[in-house]
């Protein structure tokens, strides 16, 4: 099983939006996907709730509760059930002790962490002292592959100030656009849609979700 993590130290950096795409991308590809919900909010799990019988099966994982032996416990499950978990993680989740030592074991079996940061000087400022964060706790307890994406990316494009990090450039750039809400109204996303548009702004996800796969077939190669 691969799990990927998505984090960042800052709220409305739109976590839950890429953590519901992945999902269903892994889905509709043929995946046995989970969604695990670790923020209190629970946007996910409500996602979920809306989502349609016949769209493409995402299990669902609240975690915004559990304890870090429930949490030790449903990862045990997972890793015999599922190909692919996505957790929503909260925004303080490098800070907080409390709730990094909660989802200790997910963070150290997690593949990988994508962390969002929409074009804003506060979310550049954010996203620096989270990534200091997770490298410190990556370093101690795993060697998850960070991965930064530009996320709202306007129209007009400038040049990101996420770009000028030289350990972590950004992986994909998503433009800003008002389907993700719709869609994500009715529990669907992007890759639950026919729609000949959609399928072109599917084009955005894939340098993120190749980046995503990378990490675990270079690791099968290795250990041949």
């Amino acid at each position: 099983m691969r799990i990927t993590v998505l984090a960042n130290g800052k709220g409305g950096c739109g976590k839950t939006t890429l953590a519901t795409t992945l999902a269903s991308a892994l889905a509709v590809s043929g995946r046995r996907v989970a969604l695990a919900d670790a923020d209190p909010q629970r946007s996910s799990i409500t996602w979920l709730a809306r989502r349609p019988a016949e769209a493409a099966p995402i299990g669902a994982i609240d975690w915004s509760s559990a304890d870090a032996c429930a949490v030790a416990r449903s990862l045990a499950i997972s890793e015999r059930a599922l190909d692919w978990l996505i957790v929503d993680a909260p925004a303080d989740l490098a800070t907080n002790i409390g709730i990094r030592n909660r989802l200790a074991a997910v963070i150290e079996r997690a593949d990988s962490i994508v962390a969002p940061a929409a074009p804003s000087c506060f979310d550049v400022h954010a996203t620096r002292s989270f990534l200091a964060c997770i490298e410190a706790a990556s370093g101690e307890n795993g060697s998850a592959d960070i991965l930064l994406v530009e996320n709202r990316v306007r129209k007009k494009r400038r040049e990101h100030a996420l770009a000028t990090y030289a350990a972590h450039p950004p992986v994909a750039a998503l433009r800003d656009r008002g389907v993700y809400a719709k869609l994500a109204a009715i529990g669907l996303s992007l890759f639950d849609s026919a729609r000949p548009r959609h399928a072109q702004i599917r084009g955005e996800w894939s340098p993120l979700l190749a980046a995503m796969a990378a990490p675990m077939i270079d690791r099968v190669r290795s250990s041949h």
